[in-house]
């Protein structure tokens, strides 16, 4: 059987959406540290065992501050701090180090900031039974800098039962290649999965124990703050103009102009640099009189049509991303060309959203995006109109995933299904956003959520995952809104909440609130029968 497996940014966004819904890390670090000193107790004898914790400052010497203290009741355990503990980045592994210091005569600390203060201590690492490895975790990239080299080496050397701690320090849980130097353990002890890179890896991993941190099933389907923070491509001094993302909004026709422009302020608003809005001559000028922040490139007549594509390649070779749809119109000239325009971007392998008018042209053509990089964003309707099934309330969509996940494989594409609890989706893998509010039922919030997605498609993240980003973010924006104003606000009012939403996601890390004025949609989740998530979600 498949080694089941997790990679370092998968395993942070899930313990971010843990937070989410109430268990905060503290608790998932002292899952961790019991589960692993349990592993270690039954293993070894530790009673009056000599026994050394190596622990780095980040999250994976949090994790052996807890197996330290669960140690102690056995006997003496010296821990050797790899840096200074200002240097702890993380609040819960400040708590665990904090209360180390405090049960001093069972746990002896000792602060390493040089190679020199390493030689000092020698003596007991060479005289230890057991050490553990806890200096450095998921976070590992590069060469390993002092005076971590030389602890791995002083660990290597030594003749105790070396235990790493959800991964050996100095191996890439990505990939598995290890740096200039990494501890070789007889037994690696990870965390609710095996990472990624141990495939392969084996022989650098002594025994393999994976034990449970009590992540719940749920958080594995619903959206949260992780997904954006892991998407977020963040910004430095030295960044330039288009660096993060251009994007590319075909749409606008005579009968219908804001739509487009939903969608590219909402764009930029998310933190796209540049967006050009293609659409029909008749109504660039309109277009162009809503703002200056975007450019719009018209092309002849009053809607789209295939002799209108000539004029759109160039930008299609242009653009990062492309949003195709928004107020196109369904006359037979424009489903035409928007066929025309998803073989080209297909062929160019740029990503895509496909939204609105576009969506029927989708409908007709179902096999025309298979393998692309093309999010669908239908609402219900227009769901039912491209699968033929129907979801009547949120409750259907976990009743019925494996139906709907079947019907959406077949397009070979991501979905985003709107509605109150929005679904994502892409071939056997699902998510649901449970952010919202009654207000947003009001025309054009579709537009802006195809704007945030543009923006995330546009800078580089996978389109599954920018989906996920995408309806959270716009979710957290009605929520903000509607915190200042209630259910009564239009879509154009929303975008403006877009940048405080960003902000909102990204400073859970430290806050672990979010906006929630609707919780009712949890309800949703109390539905779902245990047989609906028999499916192969990895």
């Amino acid at each position: 059987m498949a080694m089941e497996t997790v990679t370092p940014v998968k395993m942070r966004e899930l313990e971010l959406n843990s937070a989410f819904i109430g268990l905060p890390p503290v608790i998932l670090m002292e899952n961790a540290g019991r589960g692993a000193y349990e592993e270690i107790k039954r293993r070894f004898n530790v009673n009056n065992s000599r026994i050394i914790v190596f622990c780095g400052t980040g999250n994976n010497g949090g994790d052996g501050f807890v197996i330290a203290r669960q140690l102690s009741a056995h006997t003496i355990v010296h821990v050797v701090l790899l840096g200074s503990p200002d240097k702890i980045s993380r609040k819960e592994a400040r708590i665990n180090w904090e209360i180390l210091e405090k049960i001093y005569q069972r746990v002896k600390t000792h602060v390493i900031s040089s190679t020199d203060d390493l030689r000092e201590i020698k003596p007991i690492v060479d005289s230890a039974d057991i050490i553990v490895d806890a200096i450095l975790g998921t976070g590992v990239r590069g060469l390993i800098r002092e005076p971590l080299k030389t602890a791995i080496k002083m660990i290597n050397e030594a003749k105790a039962k070396k235990i790493s701690i959800d991964i050996p320090s100095g191996m890439d849980p990505e990939t598995g290649v290890t740096a200039d130097i990494s501890v070789k353990p007889d037994l690696t002890i990870t965390f609710h999965k095996a990472k990624k890179g141990f495939i392969g890896r084996e022989k650098d991993l002594g025994e393999l124990v994976v034990t449970s941190i009590s992540i719940p099933e749920e958080v594995e389907y619903i959206i949260g703050p992780g997904d954006v923070i892991t998407a977020l491509k963040r910004r430095f001094f030295e960044n330039r103009k288009g660096d993060f993302g251009k994007l590319l909004i075909i749409g606008g026709s005579e009968r219908y102009h804001g739509a487009p422009v939903l969608s590219a302020m909402s764009a930029i608003r998310a933190g796209v640099d540049l967006v050009i809005i293609s659409a029909p001559e008749l109504i660039a000028n309109t277009i162009r009189a809503y703002t200056p922040n975007f450019i719009v490139r018209d092309y002849p007549g009053r809607y789209l049509t295939p002799e209108s594509v000539k004029y759109i390649s160039t930008l299609i070779n242009w653009a990062d991303a492309i949003v195709l749809g928004p107020g196109l119109g369904v006359e037979a000239e424009t489903k035409e060309a928007v066929y025309k325009l998803f073989t080209l971007i297909k062929e160019a392998n740029k990503p895509l959203v496909i939204d609105a008018d576009a969506l029927k042209v989708l409908a007709e053509h179902p096999n025309a995006l298979a393998g692309s990089l093309t999010v669908a964003t239908p609402h219900r309707g227009e769901f039912k109109l491209l699968t033929g099934l129907e979801i009547k309330t949120s409750e259907d969509i976990l009743t019925n995933i494996n139906e709907i996940l079947a019907k959406i494989s077949m397009f070979d594409i991501t979905f985003t299904v709107k509605g109150a609890v929005d679904l994502v989706a892409y071939r056997n893998m699902f998510k649901l956003d449970l952010l919202g509010n009654p207000g947003m039922t009001v025309g054009g919030i579709g537009d802006v959520l195809t704007g945030i997605l543009g923006c995330f498609l546009s800078q580089g993240v996978e389109p599954f995952k920018a989906a996920c980003a995408a309806v959270f973010i716009t979710g957290l924006s009605g929520n903000l809104i509607a915190d200042k104003k209630g259910y009564h606000f239009t879509s154009s009012e929303l975008i403006d909440y877009i940048p405080a939403a960003l902000d909102e996601a990204l400073a859970f890390e430290n806050t672990l609130s979010i906006s929630q004025p609707d919780k009712k949609v949890y309800e949703v989740l109390k539905s779902r029968k245990t047989e609906t998530f028999n499916i192969n979600n990895k």
